[in-house]
């Protein structure tokens, strides 16, 4: 496994776009799945927090807009950012009705095209592929197969930053989150409400939606566990369907998680100059 660190490198271009109907739809099953009590025991067994409050119609905006703007813009704003942005330009579209529909599409085409003419004066480089995808994965110290469809490559851990590599060998079509969960060697370490789950939860969804990670690409995922108490941790990733919460089993061994073995998370202050790993990784066979 590598002990470069992991540098940070800024995102040039956005993940794959949808179009507005289909974005559309999926916003709105997601607003009724949020209200079922399936994702509410979902929450409860993970003991992730419930998300930011957020109407259909200003979720739809706030992803339109975090596919559409340049991927600075995005880092800058934030998800309190773009929500209130999303929020604005609701207000601005209700108060002004379909005239104001029609103006949004005219902007949004003036809006296109500068960035087409951008593009065209910046040349092949504007094209280049997402930084969440490379051609081959740097590490492969793990090669476990999920649910048949995704290969996890390997991963490294440098400065409290797990970086995960993952590969689509099979359509799939199923929406999933990726888990990884970090049980402290000291049990002290986990607040009230993380002791009955003995570790703390760092779910979330893939920068780009796991059916649209493009074949024979590796896809880059990163977790920043510099938020937890500094201290030892064991840890295991893997992955859920967000519609039957069933986590995809490793195939070779039918676990449903990988383990990662254990590392050293440090304050910033802290961090020794090479990265600190307590021992080798050994995925679930």
């Amino acid at each position: 496994m590598s002990t470069r660190p992991i540098r940070q490198r800024e995102q040039t271009h956005l993940p794959p776009r949808e179009r507005l109907l289909p974005l559309l739809y999926r916003v709105i099953s997601l607003a009724y799945y949020r209200r079922s009590e399936r994702y509410a025991r979902y929450r409860e067994e993970v003991g992730s927090p419930p998300p930011l409050p957020a109407e259909p119609l200003t979720d739809l905006l706030a992803v339109y807009l975090s596919q559409r703007l340049p991927a600075r813009w995005v880092g800058r704003l934030g998800l309190d950012g773009l929500l209130r942005c999303a929020k604005t330009l609701r207000g601005v579209l209700c108060a002004a009705g379909f005239f104001g529909l029609l103006g949004f599409w005219f902007v949004r085409g003036v809006f296109r095209t500068v960035r087409r003419l951008g593009a065209l004066g910046r040349g092949a480089g504007a094209r280049a592929a997402p930084e969440c995808f490379l051609k081959r994965a740097p590490v492969g110290n793990l090669n476990i197969s999920i649910g048949q469809s995704i290969l996890l490559r390997g991963f490294e851990y440098a400065d409290n930053r797990l970086v995960c590599y993952f590969e689509r060998t099979q359509p799939i079509a199923r929406s999933c989150q990726i888990f990884v969960h970090a049980y402290p060697a000291d049990a002290a370490a986990l607040p009230a409400d993380r002791i009955p789950h003995g570790q703390f939860c760092k779910d979330h969804d893939p920068v780009v939606e796991i059916q649209a990670w493009p074949r024979k690409r590796v896809y880059r995922d990163e977790t920043w566990l510099g938020d937890l108490p500094s201290g030892d941790y064991r840890l295991e990733i893997g992955l859920v369907d967000i519609a039957t919460l069933e986590r995809l089993p490793m195939v070779e061994s039918e676990r449903s998680a990988a383990e990662l073995g254990w590392v050293r998370v440090s304050a910033l202050d802290e961090a020794a100059p090479e990265p600190n790993l307590i021992g080798a990784a050994h995925g679930s066979r």
